[in-house]
């Protein structure tokens, strides 16, 4: 920070040169009958020399021995080094040298005046020896009045300084204890969220969901630790998961099995809505404050149902050992690192369509039970399908791989369309292994 130039430190030289230069104009030194007399007394030149010489080395001493005894109170470090000036000794110093002058100039034009002629000569010479000598005298008290006038700006320009300070001071103080209160407060709204997602009342469950997603949308700072959580209830064992079979979803026997169905349904879509970049109607983007960035998603063995991420940008994507239950859309989704299928099952139709995966992309063991399009999807990185299975219809038109992909052990059991060069190496019917 580039430091402040005071007005004060402006005007105090300049007005005490003025001070000095009227003072030496208006006594006129150079007319006074003293220096053909001193002249021919150069020891009193000497004593005064090194009577000003001992007094400032005393005056100095005792200013670095004690520092804080100084007349102005609130000194500051950066302050010029001529400001011991305006303390009290500084003052006193200055005030009784300019008296000592004007005194020992009055005695020795007296003493002029007594060795001239008696007369109306010898009158003169002392009234002007006495004029003089006054004048120099009171031009050490109008000194001290200046430097005391200074001494006071510069005192009034120091505590507006420090009340300036005082006041940002308070205003951070107060910056923080609101920063704390909302923290606080958004504690106590995450606490409360996940608490209510323990509740067996599916209503409850929600309410605890939409709380979640109103601190995440107020706070950016804690979206990752809820999006975790999103992911982790839905990563739980669940009624309605208990009730599917490798085909198809189960209609829901139980209120509680259907009221959980909702719940979960409703966790999938609110992380969808906060990752989707684009308007599903119009096709426009969507407006920033709805997307919550690029984050991490973790799903990892979780029971998904119709799981829907239409043109969503995550971070990274795990899905390793995940059940999709009946269709998942993943059109246009990007991948910034990495994206794992590795495990997953996938009962109904699955279009991984028009996807840009950024980072590795691991489908190895993926299970896919329905129709599969990778149509216009971009693998920029490493992929993997080893041991996937097929079982109907793939359709890999348009897809690009930066490198070959792995994919031994790979099957397919249905219709193969545009199957690309770097995998038809490995095609694999499934009547072929006896």
């Amino acid at each position: 920070m580039p430091k402040r130039i005071r007005l004060g430190a402006l005007v105090q030289p300049f007005g005490l040169t003025l001070f000095i230069t009227g003072a030496f104009l208006a006594t006129s030194p150079w007319q006074w009958d003293i220096w053909p007399w001193l002249a021919d007394r150069p020891a009193i030149l000497t004593s005064m020399a090194g009577l000003a010489i001992i007094t400032s080395l005393q005056l100095r001493r005792r200013r670095i021995r004690n520092p804080t005894r100084s007349g102005i109170g609130l000194e500051n470090p950066e302050q010029p080094p001529l400001h011991w000036i305006l303390s009290d000794a500084g003052i006193g110093f200055l005030t009784a040298a300019v008296a000592l002058v004007g005194a020992c100039a009055m005695a020795v034009m007296l003493t002029v005046a007594k060795n001239a002629s008696a007369g109306s000569e010898q009158a003169k010479l002392q009234i002007e020896a006495i004029k003089y000598g006054l004048g120099v005298i009171a031009s050490g008290g109008a000194l001290a009045a200046l430097l005391l006038a200074l001494r006071r700006q510069r005192l009034a320009e120091r505590s507006h300084e420090l009340a300036i300070r005082a006041q940002e001071l308070a205003t951070r103080a107060h910056e923080h204890t609101e920063s704390d209160a909302a923290e606080r407060r958004v504690t106590e709204l995450y606490s409360k969220a996940v608490e209510q997602l323990g509740s067996d009342k599916a209503a409850v469950r929600l309410g605890g969901l939409y709380s979640l997603e109103r601190v995440a949308q107020n706070n950016p700072v804690h979206r990752q630790s809820i999006v975790d959580v999103i992911c982790a209830y839905l990563r739980m064992p669940s009624a309605v998961a208990a009730k599917m079979n490798s085909s198809k979803v189960i209609t829901a026997q139980t209120k509680s099995a259907a009221e959980e169905l909702l719940v979960r349904k409703a966790a999938q879509e609110m992380l969808a809505r906060h990752f989707k970049t684009l308007n599903f109607d119009t096709g426009e983007p969507l407006p920033s404050p709805e997307y919550w960035g690029r984050l991490k998603i973790n799903l990892s063995g979780a029971s998904l149902h119709s799981f829907d991420f239409w043109h969503c940008h995550v971070e990274e994507a795990i899905f390793t050992g995940a059940e999709f239950h009946g269709y998942v859309q993943f059109h246009g989704c990007t991948f910034d690192r990495r994206a794992f299928f590795s495990d997953a099952k996938v009962y109904g139709e699955a279009y991984i369509v028009a996807c840009d995966f950024k980072g590795v992309a691991w489908f190895d063991d993926t299970k896919f039970y329905g129709d599969t399009y990778f149509e216009g999807s971009t693998f920029d990185a490493y992929v993997t399908l080893e041991n996937c299975l097929l079982s109907k219809s793939v359709d890999f038109s348009d897809v690009t791989f930066s490198e070959p992909p792995k994919a031994a052990g790979i099957k397919f059991n249905g219709e193969m369309k545009d199957l690309p060069p770097e995998l038809r190496r490995y095609v694999k019917l499934a009547g072929e292994d006896h």
